[in-house]
């Protein structure tokens, strides 16, 4: 198990989803998991060479929701609005290409792709044997297909 932050900001919701889901592509390919949060709120950042600092009360709203969801999953926060377009992209370009899923009642970042969808389950598979003391976080992930996507609408 590794911990560690990154921070996505933007002024679109389509774009940061996006972003992430490049980031879970990336991860899932390295046999790892996220999880994290969207949040919106004040932000602030000031750098001095390869040093940041960062204040915003979204980050902290965010850390807190992500310990509450329990899987590794990027979830959004209820008071983050998602613009019609990002809901109709998945009637336009498909449901692996939309950048958000509704998955127990939360909306999600989209961890699935075209490039390795029918992989999800081996990669999880590997990382629940490594780490047993983290198989339910990960058993969500390896829901058989039509059951997780039949979740999503």
């Amino acid at each position: 198990m590794y911990s560690d932050a990154i921070l996505i900001t933007g002024n679109s919701v389509g774009r940061v989803a996006c972003a992430i889901q490049n980031l879970w592509f990336i991860a899932l390919a390295n046999d790892l998991m996220i999880r994290g949060a969207i949040c919106k709120g004040r932000y602030w950042e000031r750098r001095e060479g390869n040093h940041m600092l960062v204040a915003s009360d979204a980050l902290v709203r965010a850390v807190k929701l992500e310990r509450s969801v329990g899987v590794p999953a990027v979830v959004l926060a209820d008071d983050v609005e998602i613009p019609d377009e990002v809901w109709l992209h998945r009637f336009a370009a498909g449901l692996f290409h939309t950048p958000i899923l509704q998955f127990r009642d939360r909306n999600i970042v989209n961890p699935f792709n075209t490039w390795w969808f029918r992989s999800a389950a081996s990669r999880a598979s590997p990382l629940m044997t490594i780490s047993p003391s983290h198989t339910d976080k990960h058993l969500w992930f390896r829901t058989p297909v039509p059951r997780l996507l039949q979740s999503a609408y």
